[in-house]
């Protein structure tokens, strides 16, 4: 391990902050255009991973008061394939044994605690350092990537040794950009207020997932960065207008409805799905659970999007990631390709659903029915299917009887204490009003729903189907 090299860095460091505290920090105007990824206010820490081949070093700043100003730890020198050991030396520093204040927090999904946050960015610095030798180092500059940890604390990916730079350059170009940022925002103070056209909603991504019209290509360069954002690929392939809510369908498969009302938005995501199902795509119902609160830009991007990582569809927005993952998934037919011709289809029948409040409420009981079947949830599937049934036996009871009895007799004819299912379905059968085979379907059935109700009977996977089968057809005659 190279003592000097080490004293030299920490000599470096102490000189740098000093120097720009003296700076920088006493001038208000420049405080207001400094970046948190420059705020080395005091107290602060400072943590240094030093690598070499190539060299790289990560520099962790850190803002605790109960910790001595200018408390400096170098690991380092070493070689980069020991990144874990050092990583692991890092993670179990008492000081990360804390909350992370509320007005310091970033939109970091399910952490809470510094060190929840160090082991995420010691993640983040692994794929860094993977990189690396494919940076150009630049003896000038150093070749400087940032990173928010929170709020006030920040981390500088650096390719080369920071060492080897003039302090006062550094200083000087760290108050060259704060004087640039306060003239910005000067001057955007100054400009009259203009409205930006964003609107509110929510959003999910159908699942399983699946792309709309041709899958995007990506260019040679996105292939070697090895990460892609869904805004580089991302448009819109529809954009209609559902129950008064303007919703959007992306080719990623990702649909949006305009409406601050998350169970309007949830029931017009569904009916779309159902749409998708009765068309011959094949989706699963989205819960509450997978919905994300997102903000949208006219201009075409998502400006914010917020959900619980607890279901795989929102855990696939946050991870950039996995987009080239589904990319190459569709290649190995582990996606579905929708023609965007199919989708009129779609678009179609979901207004068709839209119109009909008794209609909606079944085609979303079908899709729940579908999901619970595909899924091995052969009870809850039928349970759901069953009340498609129910529905349709009770509307032919009452096609029935509403043109041959007057308002006292109807209603005694559609109590179930005096007319249950069983004889509503006998009845409907003497009177041809449902052939035999249906009748004999109905009535097996039943038995088994009555069973499944009653006695918490699983039934089998064909028994499950049979009875989705029979919903599917009923709706599509509902439709009609």
């Amino acid at each position: 391990m190279d003592l000097k090299s080490k004293n030299e860095l920490e000599a470096w460091l102490i000189s740098f902050v000093k120097a720009l505290r003296n700076d920088i920090y006493k001038d208000p105007v420049l405080m207001e255009g400094l970046s948190n990824l420059d705020w080395f206010l005091e107290p602060c820490q400072i943590i240094v991973l030093w690598f070499t081949d190539p060299e790289t070093q990560i520099i962790i700043v850190t803002h605790f008061d109960d910790i001595r100003d200018l408390t400096i730890e170098i690991y380092g020198p070493v070689p980069a394939y020991m990144f874990s050991e050092i990583a692991l030396k890092v993670a179990e520093k008492d000081w990360w044994h804390r909350e992370i204040p509320a007005k310091d927090k970033q939109h970091h999904i399910g952490i809470k605690t510094y060190k929840d946050l160090i082991e995420s960015t010691l993640v983040s610095i692994k794929h860094f350092l993977e990189k690396a030798p494919f940076i150009r180092p630049d003896p000038a500059t150093c070749q400087k990537t940032t990173l928010v940890f929170t709020k006030k604390d920040f981390v500088w990916f650096i390719r080369g040794n920071l060492a080897d730079l003039d302090i006062n350059g550094q200083v000087s170009k760290i108050i060259n950009e704060a004087r640039r940022r306060k003239q910005v925002k000067t001057k955007m103070e100054e400009r009259p207020a203009t409205k930006t056209e964003t609107v509110k909603g929510y959003c999910v991504y159908m699942y399983p997932f699946l792309w709309i019209g041709e899958p995007p290509k990506l260019t040679l360069q996105q292939r070697l960065r090895g990460i892609v954002f869904p805004s580089e690929l991302r448009k819109i392939v529809q954009e209609v207008e559902i129950s008064s809510v303007k919703t959007l369908i992306f080719n990623d498969g990702l649909i949006f409805a305009q409406t601050e009302n998350k169970k309007l938005a949830l029931k017009i995501i569904n009916l779309i799905a159902t749409s998708m199902l009765i068309n011959g795509i094949s989706v699963f119902v989205s819960r509450e659970l997978d919905l994300i609160e997102a903000t949208f830009n006219r201009a075409g991007y998502f400006t914010h999007m917020r959900g619980k990582t607890l279901s795989p569809r929102v855990e696939v927005a946050f991870k950039p990631e996995e987009l080239q993952e589904r990319i190459l998934s569709v290649k190995i037919g582990g996606e579905s390709i929708v023609n965007e011709n199919k989708f009129l289809k779609v678009i179609k029948t979901v207004k068709k659903l839209s119109m009909n409040e008794e209609l909606s409420t079944l085609a979303i009981a079908l899709l729940e029915a579908y999901t619970y079947l595909v899924t091995g949830s052969y009870r809850e599937a039928f349970v759901c299917g069953w009340g498609i049934i129910e529905y349709y036996i009770g509307m032919l009871w009452d096609n029935l009887i509403k043109e041959r009895t007057d308002e006292h007799r109807r209603n005694k004819l559609k109590d179930p204490n005096y007319i249950n299912i069983d004889h509503t379905i006998e009845i409907l059968s003497l009177l041809d009003l449902i052939s035999k085979d249906k009748y004999e379907n109905l009535m097996r059935l039943k038995r088994i729903r009555n069973k499944v109700i009653h006695k918490l009977y699983e039934p089998s996977a064909k028994e499950a189907e049979e009875l989705y089968n029979m919903a599917f057809n009923i709706l599509l005659q509902l439709m009609k």
